[in-house]
């Protein structure tokens, strides 16, 4: 996956369209987002905000429209491509979706491991990415040993730490509370100067930026 050039959209979304039984979640949404502009979703629960990440991941298929991702259009792709597709972007699940059986510094360093990275680059990557989530201490604990709030920050910084030209939040500040969230806030969006995109509801979803936002 390429990195977008300045000014270049790197989300685009044209007359998309998903429906389930009940009827039509998404009916003809269009937007984008800019290289260096964080894209916030808001929206009350089953308007469709996850289920846009989860489009633009690649982790569903819409049933007509087109989505375009850091200049490659994701609709037509086959599952072969999509599964590439994915593995190059960061995505953060609403449950963190660790490996229970694996310590902190395993599951922060899974992908990278994957990857066949030399172990030094990791180590450093990967305490490098903890300390940015205030995490690095907890580097051999296992998720059971952790808050909620504590498994959201190791499955950030799990996203963050291949550095990707896009990350994915759903419900990022969900396990964060009070004084804890307002003070992780911006980092959490910013992502080490990496694009993003993020979702969740209001009203606790008052994120105070100068970025733009959006209302499903």
């Amino acid at each position: 996956m390429k990195d977008p050039r300045p000014g270049e959209p790197l989300i685009v979304f044209k007359d998309v369209r998903v429906g389930f039984d009940e009827g039509n979640v998404l009916d003809g949404i269009s937007f984008q987002v800019s290289s260096g502009e964080t894209k916030v979703l808001l929206g009350e629960s089953g308007s469709g905000k996850t289920l846009i990440m989860k489009l633009a991941a690649g982790l569903m298929r819409a049933d007509s429209g087109q989505i375009m991702v850091t200049g490659q259009e994701i609709t037509g792709m086959t599952e072969n491509e999509l599964l590439d597709f994915r593995r190059r972007i960061g995505f953060v699940f609403q449950e963190s979706a660790l490996f229970d059986s694996l310590t902190v510094e395993e599951n922060v360093a899974f992908r990278l491991r994957e990857e066949n990275v030399a172990e030094e680059e990791i180590d450093k990557r990967v305490r490098e990415t903890l300390r940015f989530v205030e995490m690095e201490e907890a580097i051999e604990k296992y998720p059971a040993e952790l808050s909620g709030g504590m498994r959201r920050r190791v499955s950030m910084a799990r996203a963050l730490v291949d550095r990707p030209p896009i990350v994915f939040y759903d419900s990022p500040l969900r396990s964060f509370r009070g004084a804890c969230a307002a003070g992780f806030r911006w980092r959490a969006l910013s992502s080490i100067d990496r694009p993003s995109c993020s979702m969740t509801r209001p009203p606790r979803a008052s994120i105070r930026s100068r970025r733009k936002r959006s209302s499903l």
